[in-house]
């Protein structure tokens, strides 16, 4: 217990926190409640009280965050003994905002703990002393919160006037997890049975993985959170459903490169409820070492993030580096919104580093001239943004480049209306770069919106799996602009992780729909091109797809276009 007491004060001196409070701190946010948590918790709170009925005491019921979700007095009394420090529902025990006490150690560490009179970091608290033991989810063994049981008299505290409580406390935190343990599904009862089925295959990563669940073996837990459940469970479950062993490729975290991960099916009856992931030998110490360094998060100026992590994304980046060290102009085509500027600007970065780039449209064919001719401008370099093909005279853009003393200063940006490749009018002056549509590689959905909450809101934010699913389903006709959009207004608001009920009701509804077959996909890729070309007049885009308006809508209707962002 002393060794417990002096790291939680190092750490609430590292945090700054004031010992001056006197109470529990205050928190904008409610408690994360568990219902199956709150559900299991009756019996066993109403038999703890009876245990300790003898003197008045406060049993406490906190979330993984230290914030009290119940507190129930023994008696009348018990309650106003504790009025002055707060102790009242949605307050926070956290070590970040009390320093040390029992309850922000038992969830910090996962270690039952006592902590009484001056070995609080609160300087009011002398006369308090409090027993806590963390909680469990049975399955995935993460902590999901914690009960305590606190006392107070009029003189300073001690340990040993509390120590007989830790006991009986620790034994009704294993009680709750065995009730929980009762109540789990049975797909996550066969996957945890699963990874114990290993046993002694401790050099090998294996991950288990349901609809709701993903746990893992002790080589496995650094894996944990650099993989998206919704996501990995979606393209697993696929590999898997009709009862055979898969190798599936998987991105972890930002490392461009994948791996081949082996997946045995976990069966119930015909169907495959959950997934056995053998990751091998992977090197799970390196991975670890680069989120610790946060290289998941990385900044945005000079993001591969903004772009992706997924093979096609790697392939654009590996474009973008040859490209950078070639005098010649570059051009980087793709539909609205999937990211042209921000990755010309990459490029151009990387040419010149530290530069400021000018950007001008394609219209301005005076100051793209003086630009490439070298004349004296306190930028170096140019940007030129070709938003449509029909706009930009070529012929005259070919004897502007060839003539110019400085072509490398130029990298365009062209829209095209499909992720088709565009018309070669321009293939001789420039290296082409194509950056597909965001429906064409889904793997970079889930690092994406992470990074646009993150850039939101300030600080890491995660999303719930059942709103990840519904990001991966979504076919986002907009693009990665779409998808910052969406991200970014759902950060602002709410609080806590980004839940299902943030998201915009349109994406919701659309991402409920089956995905698209190739053949379908290419014919929604038609329609939504020719709706581009039109400015979404849909009797027009019925005119040059060839097709009555009528049949037009019904296949928005089919393809989640109704509504889509067009521009």
């Amino acid at each position: 217990m002393r060794s417990q007491i002096e790291r939680s004060r190092r750490r609430s001196s590292l945090d700054g926190v004031d010992p001056s409070l006197g109470r529990l701190g205050s928190v904008p946010t409610h408690p994360q409640l568990d219902p199956t948590f709150l559900q299991s918790v009756g019996p066993v709170l109403s038999s703890l009280k009876d245990a300790v009925d003898d003197v008045a005491s406060l049993i406490v019921l906190s979330d993984a965050d230290g914030r009290l979700i119940q507190v129930l007095p023994t008696e009348p009394s018990a309650a106003s003994m504790f009025d002055d420090v707060g102790a009242d529902p949605g307050a926070s025990a956290n070590e970040t905002h009390i320093g040390t006490n029992a309850v922000g150690i038992a969830v910090q560490e996962g270690k039952p703990t006592l902590v009484a009179g001056r070995d609080h970091y609160q300087e009011g608290f002398e006369c308090i002393g409090c027993v806590a033991a963390p909680t469990r989810d049975p399955i995935a063994r993460r902590v999901i919160g914690s009960i305590a049981v606190a006392r107070r008299r009029d003189t300073p505290i001690l340990a040993s006037d509390v120590s007989a409580l830790l006991p009986v406390v620790r034994d009704a935190a294993l009680r709750i997890e065995q009730l929980l343990l009762d109540q789990a599904t049975v797909a996550d009862r066969l996957v945890l049975d699963a990874i114990k089925k290993l046993g002694g295959m401790t050099r090998r990563t294996a991950i288990g993985l349901s609809r709701s669940l993903m746990i893992a073996n002790d080589p496995g837990a650094r894996l944990l959170p650099l993989l998206d459940q919704a996501m990995l469970w979606e393209r697993v479950h696929d590999q898997t459903r009709d009862g055979s062993a898969a190798t599936v490729q998987t991105f972890i975290g930002d490392d461009p490169e994948p791996v081949d991960v082996r997946c045995t099916p976990v069966r119930y009856g015909d169907e495959t409820v959950g997934v056995l992931m053998d990751f091998g030998s992977v090197d799970v110490k390196r991975v670890g070492r680069a989120v610790s360094r946060g290289t998941h998060y990385a900044t945005p100026e000079r993001s591969t993030t903004s772009i992706g992590t997924s093979r096609e994304a790697a392939v654009i980046q590996s474009h973008l580096a040859t490209a950078a060290v070639s005098d010649t102009p570059a051009v980087i085509v793709g539909e609205p919104g999937v990211g042209k500027e921000h990755a010309a600007r990459m490029l151009m970065a990387d040419r010149f580093p530290g530069c400021e780039v000018v950007t001008v449209r394609c219209s301005d064919r005076d100051e793209v001239a003086t630009l490439l001719a070298g004349a004296e401008i306190e930028a170096p370099t140019a940007l030129i943004h070709i938003e449509l093909l029909s706009d930009c005279d070529a012929d005259r853009l070919r004897t502007l480049i060839r003539r110019a003393e400085h072509p490398e200063r130029l990298v365009a940006t062209m829209t095209v209306f499909t992720d088709e490749p565009a018309k070669d009018l321009l293939a001789d002056e420039f290296i082409r770069i194509r950056i597909p549509g965001l429906r064409y590689r889904r793997d970079d959905i889930a690092p994406l919106a992470r990074q646009f909450a993150s850039d939101s809101h300030g600080n890491i934010r995660r999303f719930t799996p059942e709103a990840m699913q519904v990001l991966q389903r979504y076919p986002w006709p907009g693009n990665v602009r779409e998808l910052r959009g969406v991200v970014t207004r759902a950060a602002a608001g709410c609080v806590g992780n980004i839940d299902l009920d943030a998201l915009p009701a349109e994406v919701r509804r659309l991402a409920t729909r089956r995905r698209l077959t190739p053949l379908e996909q290419a014919e929604a890729d038609a329609i939504l091109s020719a709706l581009r070309a039109c400015d979404g007049n849909k009797a027009q885009a019925s005119n040059v797809l060839e097709i009555s308006r009528s049949r037009l809508y019904r296949k928005m209707r089919t393809y989640g276009l109704v509504g889509a962002v067009l521009n």
